[in-house]
């Protein structure tokens, strides 16, 4: 008769803390011998044959079929991990064993918490974790942003168990969250909450507003502070100074700003003559306080004329009332990626824009897009609209027009065209140089500087070079323009021909394919390139001038251009081969 022996090793088991395992041992030939489980660990016998020996009422066997013995543990715990051995009592014993592993997910320590520092302090962030294996531990912001370590450290996540924060700010505040994992789900977070508290940070509205009586209008503040500040409006006027209720504003958080940004907004319907006057927004915690003011002005608009006849008499009225100037407005050179302005102008407007068009003066004040504050971006930076008339606002160019327009209409050139800041001027040389010197002279007075070109030649069209030698004395710099007149445009020749040269010696050093592509993409992009000529000249270029050009130039530099593709390709060309490329090109 065989012997009895193991059909299988038995297999190794994972579970959970708190699930249940089964261990399976398959004796073939038992004939009458018995099988028992014992734990290797502690060496005891937990069953023999379909009998629990040990006293653990969490242990239990079955026989399935003839000769599969299966060990169950219920709700396991971490004790219960080892070696659980499958024995045949023969002599001598026969044994096969199977490992038992038993594995935790993630548990946090405590729960959610709430830590608050002081501005420019330092907090620790503790996450502490068990499990089977060792969890690690992730910390990530809630709103996804990055972490700020220190002031120069930033990381999108950090893995540990504590978390230091150093020298905090008001934008290290906010959730943050504790996430640990051990490869077993699922995994547990938690979320510890920072606050910072700081002295109230405060940006009012402009400083001057301007508004109609009867009208309505609304000042906004935007703060941040914490711990919660207390807010007030004051206003200071011909009756003395009032704290106004809280009914008269609102405090709404603001999205997308730093933690605890909030506006607080004062709206007034129907203005009488008391609302005027200077107001002030309060902020204060108990770290400190913070103001900003503003002056809330009439626009007051002067009446005009008016004649009253009667059978008798003829009695002139004239009502006029007195009109605060207008507030100074900065016409900023920002670069917004839409125009670079190429000279810093700084309109005034002076009584003369007001008096213009007084009725259009007053609503754009009162009630368009100066009635409240704006943001122009610039870059990472906000520039606020009580900085003045900034580019992109809708009425900048309305009022650059008016800074501008007493200069423009006393100018004497025939010819007097003016987009903006770009002027044409177009007459006599008597009048065109007077016209110069009347710009020169009155630039300041209207925030202009005249800004010419640094391209080289001489850009006039006139004869008479003791013209151009005293508009050369108004304007050192050559004026804006393309080049005019014979020695202008033989001087854009003969640089045009010195690049090609130069570039002649560079595309030598490169493949001949990359050498023929920078070329075509040079003369298409109009770098080397002139516009063609409508009379058909061999030579195909000219400038924007209707003045015959020097014809030896463009010849030379056409068979430089025939020199250049020979030694690009290695190939003689003709003379027509070269036009037809490029007039080819031109197409």
């Amino acid at each position: 008769m065989e012997s009895p022996y193991f059909e299988q090793p038995v297999q190794n088991v994972t579970v959970q803390v708190g699930r249940n395992a089964k261990l399976t041992c398959i004796v073939e030939n038992l004939g009458n011998y018995k099988v028992a489980w014992g734990y290797k660990g502690t060496g005891a016998v937990l069953t023999v044959s379909t009998q629990v020996i040990t006293n653990n009422p969490r242990i239990s066997i079955q026989r399935e079929q003839r000769s599969t013995w299966v060990l169950t543990i219920a709700n396991v715990t971490r004790q219960d991990q080892g070696h659980y051995r499958c024995q045949v009592n023969t002599s001598p014993p026969r044994s096969i064993a199977g490992f038992l592993a038993v594995v935790e997910p993630p548990v946090l320590d405590g729960g959610d918490e709430e830590v608050t520092v002081n501005r420019g302090g330092s907090v620790n962030l503790t996450c502490r974790a068990h499990g089977t294996p060792t969890p690690t531990v992730r910390w990530i912001r809630e709103d996804y942003n990055s972490i700020r370590i220190s002031e120069a450290h930033f990381v999108s996540d950090y893995v540990g168990s504590s978390l230091l924060l150093q020298k905090v700010t008001q934008r290290s505040a906010g959730g943050y969250l504790c996430i640990a994992t051990n490869g077993h789900p699922p995994s547990i977070s938690k979320k510890i909450i920072v606050n910072v508290n700081y002295v109230p940070e405060v940006r009012g509205p402009k400083p001057t507003t301007w508004a109609l009586l009867g009208t309505s209008v609304s000042l906004t503040c935007l703060f941040a502070a914490h711990p919660t500040p207390r807010v007030v409006w004051m206003r200071e006027n011909s009756l003395g100074s009032q704290m106004l209720n809280d009914e008269y504003f609102t405090v709404t958080p603001q999205e997308g700003h730093p933690p605890y940004t909030h506006n607080m907004t004062l709206s007034m319907r129907n203005l009488v003559p008391s609302d005027f006057g200077i107001y002030t927004c309060i902020v204060r915690n108990f770290l400190g306080e913070t103001q900003a003011t503003t002056t809330l002005r009439e626009v007051v608009t002067t009446l005009p004329s008016t004649t009253t006849t009667t059978a008798t008499t003829t009695a002139k009225t004239t009502t006029t009332t007195t009109v605060p100037p207008p507030p100074p407005l900065v016409y900023g050179d920002y670069d917004d990626n839409a125009k670079n302005l190429t000279a810093p102008l700084v309109v005034n407007t002076s009584p003369n824009i007001s008096n213009v068009l007084p009725p259009l003066w007053s609503v754009a004040i009162s009630v368009t897009g100066y009635s409240k504050p704006s943001i122009l971006l610039f870059g990472e930076h906000e520039i606020p609209s009580s900085e003045g008339v900034q580019q992109g606002d809708p009425l900048a160019p309305l009022f650059f027009c008016l800074a501008v327009r007493e200069l423009t209409s006393n100018l004497r050139s025939k010819l007097n065209t003016w987009y903006l800041d770009d002027g044409i001027l177009a007459g006599t040389e008597e009048s065109l140089l007077e016209d110069l010197q009347l710009v020169k002279t009155q630039e300041e007075a209207v925030g202009l500087i005249l800004n010419p070109s640094n391209q080289p030649g001489n850009n006039l069209i006139t004869r008479n070079q003791v013209i151009i030698t005293a508009v050369r004395t108004i304007l050192p710099d050559p004026v804006v323009g393309a080049p005019l007149g014979h020695q202008a445009i033989e001087t854009v020749l003969k640089d045009k021909l010195n690049d090609l040269k130069r570039m002649d010696e560079r595309l030598s050093d490169l493949e001949a394919l990359d050498a023929l592509y920078l070329l075509t993409r040079l003369w298409r992009k109009q770098y080397l390139r002139l516009p063609h000529h409508s009379h058909g000249v061999e030579s195909t270029a000219v400038t924007r001038s209707s003045v015959p050009l020097n014809l030896a130039l463009c010849k030379e530099r056409q068979q430089q251009l025939g020199g250049t593709n020979t030694q690009i390709l290695h190939r003689n060309f003709s003379d027509r081969f070269n036009t037809k490329y490029i007039e080819a090109d031109k197409v």
